[in-house]
C-alpha cells in the first residue's frame, strides 16, 4: 500500500515540481525520478487535472471513474492500472500535496537563520498559488 501511494503521489504535477525541484526533482524522496516513466507521469497528470476540474463542477460523490477517464482522454483500464477508484485518485492528489508541505517544513527546519519563518510562508504560499486548482477542488470535495 505504501509503495502504491508513493508511486501515485509521484504524478509529476508541474507546480509541485517547481517548488521541490531542488530536493528530488519534485518527487517524494522514496521515489527515484528515473523509475517513473514520463508517459505514466503524463497520464497521472491528466487524471489529476480531470478530477480537479470535475470537482469544481460537481460533488465528489457524483463523479465516476468513467467521467474522469473521459475527461482525461484515457481508457478506464488505464485509470485502473494506476488507481483503485476515484477516492484513491483523490487521496493520491492530497498525499502528494501534503508531502510537498512536509518537504518545505523539513527544508526550513534545516535552516538556522532569522528569515526561516518568512521563507517557510513564502514557500507555502507559492505551493498553494501554484496548486490553486487542487486546493479549491479539495476544499469542495471535503464539504460533502
Amino acid at each position: 500500500m505504501a509503495e502504491h501511494n508513493a508511486a501515485s503521489a509521484a504524478e509529476g504535477t508541474g507546480a509541485l515540481t517547481t517548488v521541490l525541484a531542488a530536493d528530488n526533482g519534485g518527487l517524494p524522496e522514496r521515489v527515484e525520478p528515473e523509475k517513473i516513466d514520463r508517459r505514466v507521469r503524463r497520464t497521472k497528470q491528466q487524471l489529476r487535472s480531470a478530477l480537479t476540474t470535475l470537482l469544481l463542477e460537481k460533488d465528489f460523490s457524483d463523479i465516476t471513474v468513467r467521467e474522469i477517464s473521459e475527461r482525461a482522454d484515457v481508457n478506464r483500464g488505464t485509470f485502473y492500472s494506476h488507481y483503485r477508484d476515484a477516492f484513491d485518485l483523490l487521496t493520491s492528489v492530497e498525499d502528494f500535496f501534503l508531502e510537498a508541505v512536509r518537504r518545505i517544513d523539513l527544508k526550513i527546519q534545516r535552516q538556522d537563520w532569522e528569515g526561516a519563518t518568512y521563507r517557510y510562508l513564502e514557500d507555502l504560499f507559492t505551493l498553494i498559488r501554484d496548486n490553486a486548482d487542487v486546493c479549491r477542488a479539495n476544499k469542495k470535495a471535503r464539504q460533502i
